[in-house]
């Protein structure tokens, strides 16, 4: 009887460390593949800007790519940032897309509260969308809002994060992330198997993402994630 307790016991210790491995595995390779498709973006916006020829913005060109660059390569093992340092990035990322681009997109925070700068998020969170967004959006001088609250129930705390342009309010038509939508599918997986390897109370914490349309095209990003994210 007792040998058969051992057994069983060692038999729930072993399948939690692979599934603890397991999600540490899918964590790292959806991440690995994030950080090529994000350096595949920026080396496109590199080659409009030579093609362009603009000698004015070369100087404001080159410095945020070698920067940008930087950034990248050094989220290579840092599978959770600093929510300001994601938001810095974005940022960044907002003023070169412009500059390539000829648009005048701006990016404008909304946090409900000051403290929750300090909670870490799956690096690399709203670059993937927001660059979805810019590709959808008709108004090139749309500023997309990205409000970020912070829900607390008995069991649980989570981010309710939304990025979308403040212009339109009507969206009513669900988008279904597809194979052929790839820096999507990969952001939805990464920010899955972070979230869960990454919850500081080793509980169970759901996240999720929504995605939906308006009608003239623009669209809206809905994240839910937890709020207790450790450095890992």
């Amino acid at each position: 009887m007792l040998a058969t307790v051992v057994f069983i016991f060692i038999l729930i210790v072993s399948l939690i460390v692979y599934l603890k491995k397991t999600t540490e595995y899918q964590a790292k390779y959806y991440h690995s593949q994030l950080l090529p498709h994000a350096l595949l973006n920026d080396m496109v916006f590199f080659q409009k800007s030579i093609i362009e020829n603009n000698t004015p913005n070369a100087e404001h060109f080159f410095a945020y790519q070698t920067n940008y660059l930087k950034k990248i390569l050094e989220s290579e093992n840092k599978l959770v940032s600093l929510l300001t340092e994601e938001m810095q990035q974005t940022e960044e990322f907002v003023y070169y897309y412009n500059l390539v681009n000829n648009c005048r997109f701006k990016i404008q925070f909304d946090v409900s509260n000051k403290n929750n700068k300090a909670f870490y998020v799956p690096s690399l969170l709203f670059q993937p969308f927001v660059e979805n967004i810019f590709k959808y959006e008709k108004n090139r001088e749309a500023t997309i809002i990205i409000t970020i609250l912070v829900l607390e129930s008995w069991n649980n705390s989570c981010l309710n994060i939304s990025i979308a342009p403040n212009a339109t309010s009507n969206f009513d038509k669900h988008f279904k992330i597809r194979k052929i939508h790839r820096g999507l599918n990969i952001a939805k997986q990464k920010i899955k198997y972070t979230c869960s390897l990454a919850t500081t109370d080793n509980m169970y914490h759901s996240n999720s993402i929504k995605i939906k349309m308006h009608t003239e095209g623009s669209m809206k990003v809905m994240l839910v994630i937890p709020s207790i994210l450790k450095k890992i």
